[in-house]
């Protein structure tokens, strides 16, 4: 069953971290965007914090691939940063845009802190059930919870539409 609940969760977090970082890095204005965002936090370094997060993801869902155990500590890692971030910008009750997964206009929010929460209970999950043997052989199972993973990924990154739509405000 852990097993399970390991490729369930590493497929999320790969969907999720590949997105984010994608949207950074489709062009200069998004990765400026991006960097912006930080400066209220490290003025100085926004744009070298900026690198270093972005490519956080990249390695982070690289692991998660080629190196799950190594993958999720990473993430682990990442996403507790992220949610340290968050909680700083609310606790100073600065007026900060979203910038996780692209252009979004939304300004951070508690609901933010909870999906980089999630998000990290669910790489802490992940790592958790690394130390289960692994299954034999990819099936349909596994295809349906990869699947399965990617669309509560692809969900997750868009957290902001979500709530908006099912009117849960800031």
């Amino acid at each position: 069953m852990l097993q399970v609940i390991e490729l369930l969760c590493r497929s999320v977090l790969v969907v999720v971290l590949l997105t984010a970082a994608a949207s950074k890095l489709r062009s200069r204005r998004a990765f400026s965007d991006f960097a912006a965002s930080l400066a209220v936090l490290v003025p100085r370094r926004s744009r070298l914090t900026a690198a270093a997060l972005t490519s956080g993801e990249v390695l982070a869902a690289v692991g998660l691939v080629v190196a799950p155990l190594a993958g999720y500590a990473g993430t682990v890692a990442l996403f507790a940063a992220l949610s340290a971030g968050v909680a700083l910008v609310l606790r100073r009750r600065l007026q900060v845009r979203c910038r996780c997964f692209g252009a979004g206009t939304a300004v951070l929010s508690k609901g933010h802190l909870v999906r980089n929460l999630l998000l990290t209970a669910i790489a802490m999950a992940g790592l958790g059930a690394q130390f289960v043997a692994a299954p034999d052989g990819l099936d349909a199972v596994a295809i349906t919870l990869i699947a399965g993973g990617a669309v509560i990924g692809f969900c997750l990154t868009r957290w902001d539409d979500l709530s908006a739509l099912l009117g849960l405000g800031q």
